[in-house]
């Protein structure tokens, strides 16, 4: 039998990283370039934390064959409220808050996207628009040398 209490806490920690993960995509949309390299590295640790915790979840399933399957369909909201105990009706509740976070989440993603989309084409044009070239390539271009072969390379490239 599993155990309703901690079933609850890793959905209520799961249901917390999924607010973190809304605020955190939320906050990228305006925030400065700098902020939003920040930002995605953040909910690449927010994401990795998530699976962490449905993995434990996961596993509490797993070890209870009789009730694995209405775990799951507690806990990720899959099939009807209406049949499962009531203990897990508490679970699918409590659950949909942290899926509500990930919906609004994904809908600020699109624009959270374009935001990285331009800010790497204004990055390549910047990349493309440097005419400075190394002396060393000015050299390599012009010839290894100009002077008969001395075996010498110009030291004061």
């Amino acid at each position: 039998m599993y155990d309703i209490d901690r079933l609850l806490a890793l959905v209520n920690g799961r249901n917390g990283l999924c607010s973190i993960y809304e605020e955190t995509m939320e906050s990228l949309i305006s925030c400065d370039e700098e902020q939003l390299i920040l930002g995605v590295d953040k909910l690449v640790e927010l994401s990795n934390a998530i699976e962490d915790i449905n993995s434990c979840i996961n596993t509490l399933a797993e070890a209870d064959s009789e009730n694995g399957d209405n775990i799951r369909c507690a806990v990720y909201n899959r099939g009807s409220r209406a049949g499962l105990n009531e203990a897990l009706q508490i679970v699918y509740d409590t659950a949909q808050e942290g899926f509500g976070c990930l919906n609004r989440a994904r809908n600020a993603s699109s624009i959270v996207s374009e935001r990285l989309a331009n800010y790497k084409d204004e990055l390549d044009k910047k990349i493309r628009s440097l005419s400075i070239q190394p002396k060393i390539i000015s050299y390599l271009n012009r010839g290894v040398s100009t002077e008969p072969a001395s075996g010498n390379i110009d030291n004061s490239v």
